[in-house]
């Protein structure tokens, strides 16, 4: 993968999906640190959720926080050995998202 990967995929992922997220009243924003770092948070009623990328690392770490009991999970920590696999940690996201949102 391209040293730039994570943040511009991430970028382009969250703009192509704003709009499902703010069908379920999500409150969305993306960020970036301008060091390669990128950073979205989706806020439902139900759940917070971050997603934050590295570029230089190919990471993608993932935070779930359930609203009811405050309880924490990581679904995915760390290198994306492929592109693809950094695709489908967005996929899995989007996944979680439709079926934790019904």
């Amino acid at each position: 993968m391209s040293q730039d990967f994570a943040v511009s995929t991430l970028y382009t992922w969250f703009k192509e999906n704003a709009d499902k997220f703010k069908a379920k009243d999500a409150q969305l924003e993306y960020r970036e640190s301008g060091h390669g770092l990128g950073f979205v948070t989706i806020d439902t009623p139900f759940y917070l959720s971050e997603l934050i990328v590295e570029d230089k690392k190919s990471r993608l770490d993932i935070e779930h926080i359930n609203r009811d009991t405050d309880e924490s999970i990581f679904p995915r920590l760390g290198k994306c050995e492929s592109a693809e696999e950094f695709e489908k940690g967005l996929a899995d996201f989007i996944e979680w998202f439709d079926e934790a949102h019904k």
